[in-house]
């Protein structure tokens, strides 16, 4: 009610009304708290996570994954046994610090009061997925919890992967939100991108959500009917990813998909079915989908693309090596950028203006080799332990291979891609904290440790 009537309150109106409506939304958010699952919550938050940024595009105020998350937060600590069961532990103490770094480089740089510098610390860095990771394993401690976050994945896969085919198909009445055909609201108006209104996030979160429905064939054994559905489900999912039109989509999907299945032996003997499956869908939309083939080829001809991402790394390179440690600030490459470009003889000038096409090189231009360092360790530390470490539960070692193939889908197309990933990022990190990592466990009992090993290696 807080929400509804916030909307049409009119500018100008003084700061006690929106102070108290934005106290009868907190009072409210704590009550349902008290009485809803966190993990519908949260879950519910990481699902509309694909709204970020288009909140006034839905006539909203506020995108409502800030809402949601909000008072899954809340439920989390207020239903939590005394003391709190969670413990900052030394990775926890690494994101504080990088989070720390970025503030402080964007205060220092000046733009740390732009909008868009919010942004780009809560979600691509990001201090949200950051919490939630922290968060993770109290709210989504148990098996039902966690097919609570499955199962609205799944549910998300099927509106993003329906809306990709709607949108090849041009079937633009069963496409929601309307603003995914505005053509100059968001990018790739000619692509499959979704909600994101971006089709290199939607290629990413249709596979992370793929992941999850092909997870749900293996948990819901008993229940043939929704084992159909999920496998529906990772089907549309994968037409999405091809349906992106996206090069390092395409590329991200082969290569996590292959290296999982290859790499763990639970998996291993469905590598040749996938790998036939993939080609099979790929001819069959080359061949019915009116206009797709056409596009196809199109993008994998397109060198335009190519060039602006030379470009643009070129001049990354000059930045860092003008100004290694500390780098320009956060969220100023494009800003800064245009001096250190640099014509090539073999292709044009085209790409100032562009952000970086690569997540590793635009941290390392704007918080500098140090800031980007603690981000790299906090990372490599925080997805490695949670895909190689044992984990504490026999039952997690499914959540761990799909944590497996969400990390490599990720980091491969971070390589490629400038786009900062609210959705794909705020999941990576929640699936790190459901699977866990040994750096942020408390630590056990010896005898505790040795009895909990044991089980995990008969199991």
């Amino acid at each position: 009610m807080a929400l509804a009537v916030s909307l049409h309150v009119p500018s100008g109106t003084t700061g006690l009304i929106v102070t108290a409506l934005a106290l009868a939304g907190l009072v409210a958010a704590c009550y349902i708290a008290r009485f809803l699952d966190p993990a519908w919550l949260l879950s519910a938050g990481i699902a509309t996570e694909v709204f970020v940024g288009s909140g006034g595009k839905l006539g909203l105020p506020i995108s409502p994954s800030r809402l949601l998350i909000l008072a899954g937060s809340i439920a989390v600590l207020m239903r939590a046994p005394r003391p709190l069961p969670l413990r900052p532990q030394p990775l926890h103490v690494l994101l504080l610090a990088v989070s720390v770094w970025a503030i402080g480089s964007a205060f220092f740089s000046g733009t740390l009061s732009e909008h868009g510098t919010t942004y780009e610390l809560l979600d691509r860095l990001g201090i949200v997925p950051f919490w939630l990771f922290f968060l993770a394993p109290l709210a989504f401690a148990t098996e039902t919890q966690r097919r609570i976050l499955l199962g609205t994945m799944i549910v998300l896969g099927g509106y993003l992967g329906l809306t990709a085919l709607f949108e090849t198909l041009k079937m633009n009445a069963f496409v929601w939100p309307k603003y995914i055909l505005d053509p100059s609201y968001g990018s790739h108006g000619d692509r499959a991108r979704g909600p994101f209104v971006e089709s290199i996030t939607n290629g990413m979160g249709l596979f992370a959500c793929g992941v999850a429905a092909t997870m749900g064939v293996a948990v819901w054994r008993e229940r043939v009917n929704v084992r159909r559905a999920c496998a529906a489900v990772a089907a549309l999912c994968l037409a999405g990813c091809l349906f992106t039109l996206t090069r390092e989509v395409w590329l991200g999907t082969a290569i996590a998909a292959l290296v999982t299945l290859a790499a763990f032996a639970e998996v291993r003997r469905f590598l040749l079915p996938a790998v036939v499956a993939g080609a099979l869908m790929t001819l069959l939309a080359l061949a019915t989908v009116p206009g797709f083939a056409a596009s196809f080829q199109s993008r994998t001809h397109d060198e335009s693309s190519l060039w602006v991402r030379k470009n643009v790394a070129h001049a990354a390179l000059n930045m860092i090596d003008a100004r290694p440690l500390l780098g320009f600030g956060w969220n100023n490459f494009v800003k800064e950028s245009p001096p250190y470009f640099r014509a090539a003889s073999d292709y044009p000038m085209i790409g100032i203006g562009v952000p970086v096409h690569n997540v590793f090189l635009r941290n390392a231009v704007e918080l500098g080799l140090i800031g980007t360092a603690l981000w790299a360790l906090a990372m490599a530390l925080a997805l490695g332990g949670a895909v190689f470490a044992a984990p504490d539960r026999p039952e997690l070692r499914v959540w761990q291979i799909g944590m497996a193939a969400i990390a490599l889908n990720f980091l491969v197309i971070i390589n490629f891609a400038p786009s900062s990933y609210a959705f794909p990022t705020v999941l990576l990190w929640t699936w790190a904290g459901v699977v866990g990592s040994p750096l942020t466990r408390p630590e056990l009992a010896p005898e505790r440790r040795r009895a909990q090993m044991a089980v995990v290696a008969s199991a």
